[in-house]
């Protein structure tokens, strides 16, 4: 079997992302065979590990680049930082760490209230698919 060299470039791996997007969205698509199902899930599997990409950087490629649904996100505190020097270190830390732990990302986020912009911490992850939410 010949496969064909992909350069490691931003757009290549953009493309492949891309890729894997759509076999997890088919590996997890009602109207797919198990058997579809289960060679999506497979080859999203194999594409991730050959190209060294994790659920983070799906994550950010989809915040970056998606207008849908498919993230949702939860603030880490509901303190609100005139800036995010502000924010204890361990905040940043601790948010970090949670979402390594559930292959999610963490950012700050920024919000208006009474005519001054708040920074707080999201954290951002995919859905459940069993959550009924």
């Amino acid at each position: 079997m010949i496969m064909a060299t992909v350069n490691n470039t931003k757009d290549n791996i953009d493309k492949i992302i891309e890729r894997v997007q759509k076999l997890k969205t088919l590996s997890t698509d009602s109207g797919a065979t198990d058997g579809e199902a289960a060679n999506a899930a497979a080859f999203a599997s194999k594409l991730m590990e050959q190209y060294s990409i994790d659920n983070e950087q799906l994550i950010l490629f989809e915040l970056n680049n998606s207008s849908d649904d498919s993230l949702v996100a939860t603030n880490f505190s509901n303190k609100l930082f005139l800036n995010s020097k502000d924010c204890p270190g361990y905040y940043n830390s601790l948010s970090i760490a949670i979402a390594r732990l559930f292959d999610c990302e963490t950012r700050f986020d920024y919000k208006e209230k009474e005519g001054k912009r708040y920074t707080f911490i999201s954290i951002y992850g995919y859905k459940d698919v069993g959550s009924s939410s």
